[in-house]
């Protein structure tokens, strides 16, 4: 099992930038909502392994179809093809909802580290949903997320989603909390205090954006545990998630 593990990991790390969205569905009698899932990867790698596949699975055990979106990274990571490419999987799903036995316009976004600033940037009218022409989501789901770049930041992430010249229009245009309004979706947050690779006051700065702007959030800060653990070590955080996605969905 942990050889498998590794293997997986060594494909996420040795993959492609390419575009992929991967469906994981269930059956039932009725279209169902569905999850879109960003893994992170600090827009260089798609820890495919660690926060796509496992959340999708356990999505299904819960009852609900799920997507992991391989999207722009490395190369591709330039703004604004990673929100193009959520865009592309959305409509693609929307396009399918038939076939994949979905509700074409209620779904959750799921991100954890660079996927979590993906998802929050895309849910926002100004960059997201609305540029697209697309439905807003009914929650996200975020782990551990990138946030700003105008405070605390992943900076391995911003340099890849902007280039290496932080002008203060740039840093803002990423910087999730700069351009939320009061149509953001509710929102889900959790990380660790001992989170030494994207710094817990990110959360913290999105959580008190949106108490500001009145938009239902949840936030959990976990005492032990390291960056992308997904649902290893602990998993209590997705019970969490899962709840609050149903009470909005």
């Amino acid at each position: 099992m942990e050889l498998d593990i590794l293997n997986n990991r060594l494909k996420d790390i040795m993959a492609s930038d390419k575009y992929e969205l991967t469906p994981y569905l269930i059956e039932s009698f009725e279209p169902r909502p569905f999850a879109l899932i960003l893994p992170g990867g600090g827009y260089g790698v798609i820890m495919s392994s660690v926060e796509g596949e496992p959340y999708a699975k356990t999505i299904n055990e819960q009852g609900y179809s799920a997507f992991v979106l391989r999207y722009g990274i490395k190369k591709r990571a330039r703004y604004p093809i990673p929100l193009d490419d959520v865009a592309k999987a959305l409509r693609f799903i929307q396009e399918n909802a038939e076939k994949f036995n979905v509700l074409k316009d209620n779904y959750a976004l799921w991100g954890s580290s660079a996927g979590g600033h993906l998802a929050a940037m895309f849910a926002t009218k100004k960059l997201g949903y609305e540029h697209y022409l697309l439905p807003k989501p009914s929650c996200l789901i975020l782990c551990y997320p990138v946030v700003s770049a105008m405070m605390a930041t992943h900076i391995p992430s911003i340099d890849m989603i902007i280039g290496l010249n932080w002008t203060p229009q740039k840093k803002e245009m990423v910087s999730v909390e700069c351009n939320m309004d009061n149509d953001f979706p509710p929102t889900f947050i959790w990380n660790t205090m001992e989170d030494n690779v994207v710094p817990p006051v990110n959360s913290i700065i999105l959580a008190e954006k949106c108490k500001l702007l009145d938009i239902p959030c949840e936030y959990h800060q976990f005492p032990h545990g390291h960056h992308g653990k997904g649902l290893k070590e602990n998993s209590e955080w997705f019970e969490f998630a899962m709840n609050f996605w149903q009470r909005y969905m």
